[in-house]
């Protein structure tokens, strides 16, 4: 059941730039969920006009393409003199800070809207632009303590983890056990030393494969390489997968490993989660931080095939540790639904406009027990 809407309908509009695959569409689940607890959402994307996408619950602006950052302006502006937002919240893919300031600067008497940015991992930091802002809301502790270290002033940082829902799963009878992989085919997602590691940890264990799949400029060296390993016929590397092959391969996998060299949090980590797969994971990033110490998810050391040979031999030969790293991924991915997840921004968004313009009627109403953050 969902929780009633807060006492005050907040107007709230996305800035995303341009269509974002990682962000699930042009409407990511966050924007839904929003909209689903009563509030008004408006999403501005540069996308072609030909792009479709059921959106019936949050109107969406299309911005014509191309239109590079200093067209995105007098856009924004002009959309703001008309919806006269509570809130804008960036996306930026780039570079955090060069819309924040302007914005700031000419919006002030299109009623001073509380601006929230959430920067991808790989986005340029500008202090100065992002001192604009009033908050910079992140999925992890670890961009988080990144952004802090490139200058920007921690009281403005807010954590609010991406959501995930945890999924239907029921594993076939009588498969032989597989261990399953997923992401972009390379270096720094470590998918090689994992090919060593399952050939190390297969060799008294013949009733195992392992399925890597995805797609990327390491595909072709991972196949030679596993067309080089003892155990390579036990090896399969599909290339993409989606809809029901993607879910055919959570539902077969006993074991999920995430073995980046280097990461942030990758979206395969939550995704064996919320399957309910026992995860075998690298400990970079932020991806220690949805382990629950180690309840959730095995940790190893990143770029060591004989750690993680090691993990997959316990998990192999321990149906027990198993079943409770399941039970542990599935508690986690019950922490982060996209429910909470837009409870947690409606709090923020609640409290940055009681502190900057003194509403307190935006206070949001508290969760039912079942979903209380």
């Amino acid at each position: 059941m969902m929780p009633p809407p807060t006492r005050r309908a907040l107007r709230i509009l996305n800035v995303i730039g341009q269509s974002d695959p990682d962000r699930n569409g042009m409407v990511d689940p966050a924007t839904r969920a929003l909209a689903a607890r009563g509030h008004e959402l408006h999403v501005a994307v540069r996308a072609a006009q030909d792009e479709v996408e059921d959106t019936h619950e949050v109107e969406v602006h299309r911005w014509p393409m191309p239109v590079g950052r200093a067209g995105e302006l007098p856009l924004l502006l002009a959309l703001q003199l008309r919806l006269r937002a509570d809130v804008i919240h960036f996306h930026p893919r780039h570079s955090l800070g060069p819309l924040s300031l302007p914005t700031r600067l000419f919006s002030w008497p299109l009623r001073n809207p509380v601006l929230v940015a959430t920067p991808s991992v790989d986005a340029r930091v500008r202090p100065f632009g992002a001192r604009a802002l009033d908050a910079i809301a992140v999925p992890t502790a670890d961009r988080a303590a990144r952004l802090i270290r490139a200058g920007l002033p921690p009281e403005r940082i807010h954590v609010v983890h991406n959501g995930i829902d945890p999924a239907a799963r029921r594993k076939p009878e009588d498969q032989r056990p597989v261990i399953f992989a997923l992401g972009r085919i390379v270096m720094r997602k470590g998918f090689d030393v994992l090919l060593h590691a399952f050939d190390s940890a297969a060799s008294s264990r013949p009733d195992w494969q392992l399925v890597v799949a995805g797609e990327g400029r390491e595909l072709v060296r991972l196949r030679k390489l596993a067309g080089r390993l003892r155990h390579g016929d036990r090896i399969f590397l599909p290339g993409h997968v989606s809809g029901e092959q993607k879910e055919r391969l959570f539902r077969e996998a006993s074991i999920g490993v995430v073995p980046s060299r280097k990461d942030d949090l990758p979206a395969a980590m939550l995704e064996l989660q919320a399957h309910g797969i026992a995860v075998v994971a690298s400990d970079v990033g932020a991806i220690g931080e949805v382990a629950a110490a180690g309840e959730a998810a095995r940790l190893v050391p990143p770029d060591d095939p004989g750690a993680l040979a090691r993990a997959l031999g316990e998990l192999m030969d321990r149906p027990d540790d198993r079943r409770r790293l399941e039970e542990g991924a599935l508690a986690s991915c019950r922490e982060r639904t996209w429910p909470r997840v837009a409870h947690r921004l409606e709090a923020l968004y609640a409290g940055l406009l009681s502190a900057e313009r003194g509403v307190p009627d935006a206070e949001p109403e508290a969760l039912p027990r079942s979903e209380t953050p």
